[in-house]
């Protein structure tokens, strides 16, 4: 929910243009996001609200954005690179097709450039939340690929597919 709101509001503010779009749809994506939660949160929380709130939002959640779990704390000066090594290793084989398809400015000509843009947001705005919380766990990373793989997947043109494929044939 946190990271729909930073995208939706950064979206609205950096590009004028799009508000009208965001303002039709952002109420239909939030629902979709608050009932994908809900499903968890609530049984859960109807089954022990005291620990779920205690435990989970409050210690698990927030403690470890803050800093507070210090089993999987990270030494304060790989902070900065700490997800870019993760990131490097998890999406080793993308970057050639992601440094293609990667926003480049504001406003880009073409059909998905807006679609590119809002992913790259997104990729963005996770990765930040992610890098300024103290507790780093390798996979706490993993969000971020989603709107990467969506970014490389609009990368890979009909004839990347078909060299991919006849290097594959060949093996």
């Amino acid at each position: 929910v946190i990271v729909l709101i930073a995208v939706v509001a950064w979206t609205y503010f950096a590009e004028p243009s799009l508000r009208a779009a965001l303002l039709k749809g952002w109420t239909r994506y939030f629902g979709i996001v608050i009932l994908v939660c809900c499903l968890w949160y609530l049984p859960v929380y109807f089954r022990q609200p005291d620990s779920f709130v205690d435990e989970f939002l409050i210690r698990q959640n927030l403690g470890r954005l803050i800093g507070g779990d210090t089993a999987h704390s990270v030494p304060i000066w790989s902070h900065p690179i700490y997800y870019i090594a993760v990131l490097a290793v998890l999406a080793a084989p993308w970057p050639y097709y992601l440094r293609k398809v990667w926003p480049k400015r504001a406003v880009e000509d073409g059909d998905n450039s807006m679609i590119r843009r809002w992913l790259a947001k997104w990729a963005i705005v996770v990765f930040a939340l992610f890098t300024v919380g103290g507790t780093k766990l390798p996979h706490y990373i993993l969000p971020v690929l989603v709107p990467i793989a969506i970014l490389v997947a609009i990368g890979w043109n009909e004839t990347e597919l078909t060299r991919l494929s006849r290097v594959a044939k060949g093996m």
